[in-house]
């Protein structure tokens, strides 16, 4: 029995490795759990964080990389799925484990989760509430997945949306466009980039906006 516990993650016992990648700073980390335990690590789990996986990182584990997606794929594929699901006005989103591919977000999934939306959502406040409920499904998924009693299923890629990576730009303010789009961006560009705008000649930081009816 191996158990491992990391900087940024949470005790695993057993064969299998859970990472929690938003304190994933490169990919030397995963180089050095193969290193650590040559051909113990059999299955590797990792929370989204929005970068691409190297073929030969993928390699390392024969029985593969469990990704926790913030969206329902194959909706919302990308490095964005939150800001993506404010800015639209979506209803819904959820949560996918999925198997890791090359491709992006294109691997099979295990199993999801619906979240409806409120409206009323930070982005921040979204990854939390998704964090802690990927967090459970992987939990309730996991021994099935690693027993191969629970099989993936493929994606439909002609269902498939694809989100664009966000600039420090995109926080910029255009007052022409409506008011429930700027309430979304406000929204999802908390923390960063953050909404911005000059304001009486200074760079404003705007972090609440409500639409107040005529």
């Amino acid at each position: 029995m191996i158990r491992w516990l990391l900087d940024g993650t949470e005790e695993v016992t057993g064969e299998t490795i859970v990472y929690k990648g938003s304190t994933f700073k490169s990919y030397l980390g995963m180089w050095s759990l193969a290193a650590m335990a040559p051909g113990s690590s059999d299955r590797y789990a990792q929370d989204t964080n929005g970068k691409m996986v190297p073929e030969d990182i993928i390699n390392i584990f024969p029985s593969g990389i469990v990704n926790i997606h913030p969206s329902l794929l194959p909706k919302h594929r990308g490095p964005t799925p939150l800001e993506s699901v404010i800015l639209d006005g979506s209803s819904e989103t959820g949560v996918s484990l999925m198997q890791l591919v090359k491709a992006m977000d294109a691997g099979p999934v295990y199993a999801q989760e619906t979240v409806s939306l409120t409206g009323l959502e930070t982005k921040q406040e979204l990854a939390d509430n998704l964090s802690n409920i990927g967090a459970k499904l992987l939990a309730t998924n996991l021994p099935s997945i690693l027993d191969k009693t629970l099989k993936p299923t493929p994606q439909t890629d002609t269902e498939a949306t694809y989100d664009q990576l966000i600039t420090k730009l995109d926080g910029a303010i255009d007052w022409n466009l409506r008011a429930d789009t700027i309430e979304r961006q406000i929204r999802a560009y908390s923390g960063w980039p953050g909404a911005r705008s000059d304001i009486l000649g200074k760079d404003s930081l705007i972090i609440q906006a409500e639409i107040i009816d005529k």
